[in-house]
């Protein structure tokens, strides 16, 4: 087993999540081996399968530490994406609640963001994805609350995608590919929709690395503006999706206060 100052990454697979099973199907094809119940690793990183429903398994990074002896500086999810419009699609972003915590995490509490995680998976998932499937980098939302830094990597809308082959295989080399991941420029993202166009483009065209998202439906407070910055894991510029937010000069000019650079998502694609 690796020392206690070894860091690794731990990749969250959850029995009640038949995408999650699918990704992990997947997975154990890049030689992943059992090294106690419900434990697989394999180089720098191991699996852990849980009973519980991942957005529900609060602080699960800490307890999983404490059972195997082993550190973490990133948690990866493999889940499910879920949607009322059933639209197949590939999606990462970081967890968290800008507000109330509807499914899974706390009121009001982010986790640590993996910018360049983020930004890897978009980029990856865009190259393998096939025509069936939409891309896009989603806001950030729901649990669970993490003391490691997170991102959710998800096949959608549907239990027949969830269960898509061709998908769990594409997002099992998606999460093989975070493992090794290159520093970038980080930025907060704010305004626009939840399926964040403007920053699904920055991830795919740029050489940013986008992290937390507070998206026009959030209240785009000081407040909420800072927990951002404080959860982004490091912040070179803020950038705005300028049509898609409210109040933008006041936005704007709440950022630049703080201390950060604010560019236009137009001025980077």
């Amino acid at each position: 087993m690796p020392g206690q100052d070894e860091l690794m990454k731990l990749i969250l697979v959850s029995k009640k999540d038949d995408a999650s099973l699918n990704i992990f199907s997947h997975l154990l094809g890049y030689g992943y081996k059992e090294i106690s119940e419900d434990y697989y690793k394999r180089n720098n990183a191991v699996i852990a399968v849980i009973s519980e429903d991942s957005i529900f398994a609060d602080h699960i990074g800490k307890k999983i530490e404490k059972d195997l002896n082993i550190k973490f500086d990133s948690i990866i999810f493999a889940s499910r994406h879920s949607s009322e419009k059933n639209i197949p699609a590939l999606t990462a972003h970081t967890p968290g609640n800008f507000g109330k915590a509807d499914y899974g995490g706390k009121d009001g509490e982010l986790c640590f963001s993996i910018p360049e995680a983020n930004k890897e998976a978009i980029q990856k998932m865009n190259e393998l994805s096939t025509e069936d499937y939409t891309v896009s980098m989603e806001a950030t939302h729901h649990g669970p609350m993490t003391d490691i830094p997170s991102v959710f990597v998800e096949i959608g809308s549907s239990e027949n995608n969830w269960r898509d082959e061709k998908a769990g295989e594409i997002i099992a080399e998606v999460i093989q590919s975070l493992l090794d991941l290159k520093p970038k420029k980080r930025a907060v993202g704010i305004g626009g929709g939840h399926y964040c166009p403007k920053f699904t483009e920055v991830a795919l065209k740029t050489d940013i690395a986008v992290g937390h998202v507070l998206p026009k439906y959030v209240e785009i407070t000081e407040e909420n503006i800072k927990k951002a910055l404080e959860k982004n894991s490091g912040v070179d510029l803020v950038i705005m999706d300028w049509k898609g937010t409210p109040k933008r000069s006041e936005v704007k000019k709440i950022v630049e206060d703080l201390g950060y650079e604010v560019v236009k998502a137009k001025e980077l694609l």
